[in-house]
């Protein structure tokens, strides 16, 4: 595995954001789906790993709260302290796999729609291109979602970015035009969302209901 090569293409692509950085991966004979999924394994470990931080501090919190809440027995209240910091400790382990798991469903997904609108690509080169960037976006917004408050602020701000450099590497793949690389990546946000106002709207509903 060669890191250093792994760290210049990081540091290329998120520095020198376009479509030339991407025909140049584009063209690397290095760039496969196999190596996508291994940056992004490496990408969850590294989130795995800033998540048993985060847990760690968010138990002690946690404990804060739990202490000043002087109507629940002290040792109700010490179990429940203690029960969370594995909770999200085991949270934390499991990106190991739903990070590139997601990866190549979010990917695979992209594909099809970027077929459909005409597209013509290779589905492993652009899941490695995907990688590019999404495989140091998903680390690094692991290690600032650790900042309170802010930390979420700029995770906000990268994960906009990335949606950026992902037209780029849906124009370059699939030689798509600009309007239609941008449907390719809005359709499956606006899913998102939509099915997030359902999940919201049918909880509020449950909940008037119980009242």
């Amino acid at each position: 595995m060669d890191f250093a090569g792994m760290i210049e293409t990081w540091r290329k692509v998120l520095t020198q954001p376009g479509e030339e950085v991407f025909r140049q991966e584009q063209a690397n004979p290095n760039g496969t789906l196999t190596t996508g999924v291994i940056w992004m394994v490496i990408a969850g470990v590294a989130a795995g790993v800033f998540g048993l931080i985060q847990g760690a501090v968010g138990a002690n919190s946690m404990q804060a709260m739990m202490d000043a809440m002087g109507d629940l027995p002290l040792e109700v209240r010490r179990q429940m302290a203690q029960l969370m910091g594995p909770m999200l400790g085991g949270v934390s382990l499991l990106s190991i796999i739903t990070v590139p798991v997601f990866f190549l469903i979010g990917t695979f997904i992209t594909h099809l729609l970027a077929t459909a609108f005409g597209g013509r690509g290779d589905y492993g080169k652009f899941a490695y291109l995907a990688a590019t960037f999404q495989s140091p976006i998903v680390a690094a917004n692991a290690a600032i979602a650790i900042v309170p408050v802010l930390g979420g602020c700029v995770v906000f701000l990268v994960s906009i970015y990335s949606y950026v450099l992902a037209y780029y590497a849906v124009r370059v793949n699939y030689n798509l035009t600009s309007g239609r690389a941008i449907a390719v990546l809005l359709i499956p946000f606006a899913l998102l969302v939509l099915l997030m106002l359902c999940v919201g709207l049918a909880v509020g509903m449950l909940v008037i209901n119980a009242s």
